[in-house]
């Protein structure tokens, strides 16, 4: 009796995982390489920057998931002083170099994608919803360290040690409505559950709020055009103060513009005005470095320069390239 309760227990278990694989959602998304002159080749240099960043390695804490590898990269707000720690964050970094490498770099995209499968870092019903639809969208962060993520485990690489982190959200209503109108990418994110639900008017009514000009009152979210400068909750002080003229220079985050046009272009979103756009991704790839990786933010300054910042990210770097290949999908 007790054998066939074992064996019944493990039907059932079998039945339950074959149901939720089976329910996993598959991509919605095609990409494809730029044929505007200037565009394949920063998407090129984006491109081998993330795969000169690939590490291998076993997890000292779990050898059992086997060999590893994922994009990582000195991030100096976890690990100022020591530029042998690197972080690998599975979410959001390496979830979007497995589908930016896969046009010019497949064989790395895959060995990437296995490496999250056996992580269970695929999704966290957020940040995937750039490629496939989600149940419930999730805007809270479920992590201690909302900026850095929860610790997986590290591995030694040469002489570098690696810091495996991801992302765990959870779902809030206050979040879920708040999220949206304070943050440009939670605002995207937002837009994308929309749209892969079927609701795709409303998902670019959201959108297009995003392309609110600086009127007064001012949105939460809003595109100076003036100074092509991208406006949300995190930068709202210092955008005031650049135009009080109390300041000289405002930050503006790449990621979250890449996430803009990367959207925009998915949806067909018909923008009132295409310069707007123009200007984003002009904005967004000042912040191409040498090495070919883009910079977490640039410091737009009241001549209107854009000055990036010293250290490229494996997140806005990848997101670039997604936003400059992404297909629309057909209405």
């Amino acid at each position: 009796m007790k054998a066939h309760f074992l064996r019944l227990v493990a039907v059932i278990g079998f039945v339950c995982i074959l149901q939720m694989t089976r329910a996993l959602p598959s991509d919605q998304v095609k990409l494809r390489l730029p044929i505007e002159e200037g565009s394949k080749p920063r998407v090129s240099r984006a491109s081998e920057w993330l795969v000169k960043h690939i590490v291998r390695g076993t997890l000292e804490n779990d050898s059992e998931l086997g060999p590893l590898a994922l994009v990582a990269w000195h991030d100096p707000s976890l690990s100022p002083n020591d530029k042998n720690a690197l972080a690998a964050y599975a979410i959001t970094d390496s979830l979007w170099a497995s589908r930016s490498l896969s046009l010019q770099f497949p064989a790395h995209a895959e060995e990437i994608r296995k490496s999250l499968q056996r992580l269970n870092c695929l999704q966290n019903n957020l940040h995937e919803v750039l490629f496939q639809p989600v149940r419930t969208i999730h805007h809270r962060s479920d992590d201690d360290d909302i900026v850095h993520g929860c610790l997986i485990g590290t591995f030694r690489s040469g002489d570098k040690t690696i810091s495996v982190r991801s992302f765990r959200m959870r779902f809030d209503a206050d979040y879920n409505f708040g999220h949206p109108a304070l943050f440009a990418e939670h605002a995207v994110y937002q837009s994308l559950f929309h749209y892969w639900n079927g609701n795709s008017e409303l998902a670019k009514d959201h959108l297009k709020s995003v392309f609110a000009s600086a009127a007064n009152p001012r949105p939460a979210i809003f595109w100076d055009r003036e100074r092509a400068i991208l406006v949300d909750h995190v930068t709202a002080d210092e955008h005031r103060r650049l135009t009080a003229k109390q300041a000289t220079e405002c930050r503006q985050f790449t990621f979250k513009l890449a996430l803009i046009v990367y959207a925009v272009r998915l949806m067909k979103l018909d923008v009132a005005d295409e310069s707007i756009l123009r200007q984003m991704q002009d904005a967004l790839w000042s912040a191409q470095g040498e090495s070919g990786g883009l910079s977490h933010f640039i410091v737009t300054n009241s001549d209107g320069k854009n000055i990036p910042c010293p250290d490229a990210t494996a997140e806005a770097t990848a997101i670039a390239i997604l936003s400059e290949t992404i297909v629309p999908v057909p209405k």
